[in-house]
């Protein structure tokens, strides 16, 4: 007989808590990846034992809230108030989640708990979607290039990592549940090992194998610049010169690119004349390809505008290309409805914010490097664009063969943040079967193979991140050109898709039948 106060609203409240907090130590830095079983499973079971579906989407939002609070209370750095209002938007689908999964429990009774898989991608993809989307640390970002699993990516994206160890913790939770004999059970989880054993790759090598007569040589400027003094006035001469020392000094090692990262410079362009001179000098003193990340302005339809972009200038001093970041972080760069209610600015950081681009650019180095005689493609994303799957996507299919990221994490201090932006970028990699270079403020500088996996990371001497300095990095571009292409580039989010064709039906059936049996009840009386 089951307990009633194993079941009580205060034990399942706890419960969801728990559950949270569980499927929260899959991440770094516990790093617990296969937690995530056990914690939905937990909150699978949880939601079954509710009592209504108004008291899932609760228990569903408190683990949400367990589950991202230690994810996102980084962003407290920024704003307390955009951390608050962040961590209740996310979890605000888990608790969404769960009112619609009991809905489908009640219709389907336990046997509903398969549709879970597709119900939980389906919330995914819709709090990644949109001007407030926000994939920030999915289910299948727990199984980044060194799990083992995340060559799933390739063939459904990073929602395929997440829609399998769903599925396993739903066959847990079913198992359980149903009154089945113990050898019963034990056959279902041996064919979960079975499963879980054949879907698992060791990773192969990717270690150089010959010289290739076709690498080209980026560095990547980390100068570690603390936010608090990015634009300070009384430390502008302290920033340039440090951005030219690094700068000059990996010059003397002859790459083809160098690289700033995201927001480098402490002024805009062309506004700021000291900061044009700067730049113009520091072009003309290496002879290098310098591809920078700096807030730019220009006037459109009389009026100004203000973006975040990136400008590639020739090994001449020439301005050859920019973009503009196209997806601005809510609270962040921009704030929603801000327009609407003037007092929602007081969110943001940065006052009234940036303006969006209008396309992801292409960049070829050729264009800017005298000592590139092939088209070398790759694309440019400004911070957390890495994190979407569609915005990389677009780079490889217009045929990028690297990406390149430049971030600023110093928001963020020494914190877990910069490490789970970058297990999270590695995603992407995999998706497209191509590199990535981040460069950023303070770390995570590193390079990322096309199987996801971080590769170097800029430090010092000693070992110790989060310092100024340089990293190299050789790029065998035979070899990413042999290796291009993967069933996601063609299909993309597949799994995605189909998961909202599933939900969508399985909700309208849902609402279908719940209205002919209040008109049937209603003709009874």
């Amino acid at each position: 007989m089951k307990s009633k106060l194993f079941y009580s609203p205060v034990i399942l409240t706890v419960s969801a808590a728990l559950a949270g907090t569980i499927i929260y130590t899959a991440y770094y830095p516990l790093g617990r990846r296969f937690a995530v079983v056990a914690g939905l499973a937990l909150l699978f079971f949880i939601i079954k034992s509710a009592s209504t579906a108004k008291h899932a989407f609760l228990y569903g939002f408190i683990g949400g809230v367990f589950y991202f609070t230690p994810l996102l209370w980084f962003v407290k750095f920024v704003s307390p108030a955009a951390a608050i209002a962040l961590i209740s938007y996310q979890s605000f689908f888990i608790g969404g989640f769960g009112f619609l999964a009991k809905q489908i429990l009640e219709k389907y009774k336990l046997y509903g708990v398969f549709f879970f898989p597709f119900l939980w991608v389906f919330m995914e993809y819709i709090r990644s979607s949109g001007n407030m989307g926000f994939p920030w640390m999915l289910i299948g970002n727990a199984f980044d290039g060194n799990s083992g699993f995340s060559w799933l990516a390739s063939y459904g994206g990073v929602y395929l990592i997440s829609f399998y160890f769903i599925l396993l913790s739903c066959i847990a939770v079913f198992v359980f549940e149903k009154k089945a004999r113990l050898s019963l059970r034990f056959v279902f989880f041996a064919g979960i090992i079975v499963m879980f054993l054949l879907l698992y790759r060791e990773l192969p090598d990717t270690g150089d194998k010959g010289i290739s007569r076709n690498c080209i040589k980026i560095a990547l400027i980390q100068p570690s610049i603390p936010q608090n003094i990015k634009w300070d006035n009384d430390f502008k001469e302290f920033i340039l010169e440090r951005y030219r020392d690094l700068t000059v000094n990996a010059a003397l090692r002859f790459p083809e690119l160098i690289i700033w990262p995201e927001s480098s410079m402490p002024g805009i362009i062309p506004d700021n004349g000291e900061i044009n001179a700067f730049i113009k000098s520091v072009s003309s003193q290496i002879n290098t390809a310098l591809l920078i990340g700096i807030q730019t302005s220009r006037y459109e339809k009389g009026e100004k505008k203000y973006f975040n972009s990136a400008v590639l200038y020739s090994d001449k001093g020439e301005k050859v290309q920019n973009y503009d970041k196209c997806r601005l972080v809510p609270f962040g760069e921009y704030v929603p409805f801000s327009r609407v209610f003037s007092f929602l600015r007081s969110l943001s950081p940065i006052g009234e914010g940036f303006d969006r681009g209008s396309s992801y650019e292409i960049f070829d180095l050729k264009d800017a490097s005298s000592r590139i005689n092939s088209p070398c493609k790759f694309g440019v994303t400004i911070c957390y664009e890495d994190l979407f799957p569609s915005i990389n996507r677009t780079y490889a299919r217009k045929g990028a063969a690297f990406i390149v990221n430049i971030t600023n994490d110093a928001w963020y201090g020494y914190t877990s943040a910069p490490f789970l932006h970058a297990f999270s970028a590695s995603m992407r990699c995999v998706e497209n079967n191509i590199p990535m270079l981040r460069c950023t403020n303070t770390g995570l500088t590193c390079f990322i193979d096309r199987l996801g996996i971080i590769k170097k990371i800029a430090a010092n001497k000693e070992g110790v991140l989060f310092q100024p300095g340089v990293l190299f990095v050789e790029l065998d571009m035979d070899k990413i050109n042999e290796n291009r292409g993967t069933f996601y580039n063609k299909a993309g989010d597949i799994t995605a898709y189909i998961s909202l064709v599933v939900s969508m039906a399985l909700i309208g059936r849902i609402n279908i039948c719940n209205l002919l049996e209040r008109r049937m009840q209603c003709k009874r009386n």
